[in-house]
């Protein structure tokens, strides 16, 4: 569940609390641009359907978000496992350099001894 507040008054991101967020949240922003201009200070109220609707989609944008925090979380863990799965290919590939180059240096010692 992820938290902000809105002129000093917390918001949460739960489902069940949506209705009041939104409400509280609203009437916060009365006024401004995004909710349009209010008369006397107070909310137009809106009717039931479009309130349901409004919470549907919001618990629908909620639900949507969780679901693409887990994934990006998947993502990062995927990803630090293929650079630590990188990081050990490199040391063998340079250990593995060493030990030809190693090698042509005794293959060369033998051939000026002979």
């Amino acid at each position: 569940m992820a938290t902000e507040s809105v002129a000093g008054k917390p918001i949460s991101y739960r489902p069940g609390t949506v209705l009041n967020n939104l409400q509280r949240g609203l009437t916060t922003l009365a006024g401004s641009s995004i909710v349009g201009p209010q008369r006397d200070d107070r909310m137009a109220p809106m009717e039931d359907p479009e309130i349901n609707t409004l919470i549907a989609k919001v618990d629908q944008l909620i639900e949507i978000c969780d679901q693409l925090h887990q994934h990006n979380r998947q993502l990062l863990a995927q990803e630090r496992s293929w650079r630590e799965e990188r990081l050990q290919l490199i040391e063998k590939n340079d250990l593995a350099r060493q030990k030809v180059e190693a090698m042509i240096l005794r293959l060369k010692s033998l051939e000026h001894d002979s």
